[in-house]
């Protein structure tokens, strides 16, 4: 009896597992991890210098004023481009990017605002997930092995939309 019980746990794994690999679902991004490539809005990502944001979104709607940061002792202020498209930076690196309009603006795998939950979750797994009040977030991270920082990725969608993508250095 117990080696039909264990026979027919085994044949239930293997054909789950070869569903989940039919469906494109890699499962260590089932965990929340996902490529450092991915960390990016509109091909701007955690470290690119102000020049370069420049150079890929042109000059920004607004500018923050530059205000001191004494706990990390650097100078912070923030980029906003007029589609929604939030930059802020740690002296002259990017240190967060976030959007909630739909726009355009989206990952390399092209996840947007106002894209479904069901095609994030087919593209990043399912995250660490959570909820607040009538809002879902998912969050995101890669390994952080070798030379990598740890970078996060928010999600936040409400009724199954996505709402707000945000990403961030764990420094910050």
């Amino acid at each position: 009896m117990t080696k039909r019980i264990a026979a027919l746990l085994a044949v239930c794994m293997l054909a789950l597992s070869g569903a989940a690999m039919a469906e494109g679902v890699n499962p260590v991004e089932s965990e929340g991890v996902i490529d450092i490539a991915e960390m990016s809005l509109s091909g701007v990502h955690i470290g690119m210098s102000r020049a370069e944001v420049e150079e890929i979104l042109g000059e920004p709607t607004l500018r923050t004023k530059p205000y001191y940061a004494p706990a990390h002792d650097t100078w912070r202020d923030s980029y906003n481009y007029e589609w929604s498209l939030n930059v802020d930076f740690d002296g002259d690196s990017v240190m967060s990017l976030g959007t909630n309009k739909r726009n355009g603006i989206a990952t390399p795998a092209g996840l947007e605002v106002g894209d479904t939950v069901e095609k994030m979750q087919r593209i990043y797994g399912k995250g660490y997930h959570y909820f607040f009040f009538d809002q879902e977030t998912f969050e995101y991270h890669n390994n952080g092995a070798g030379d990598y920082a740890f970078y996060d990725m928010k999600i936040t969608a409400s009724n199954g939309i996505i709402t707000e993508i945000d990403i961030t250095s764990r420094e910050s």
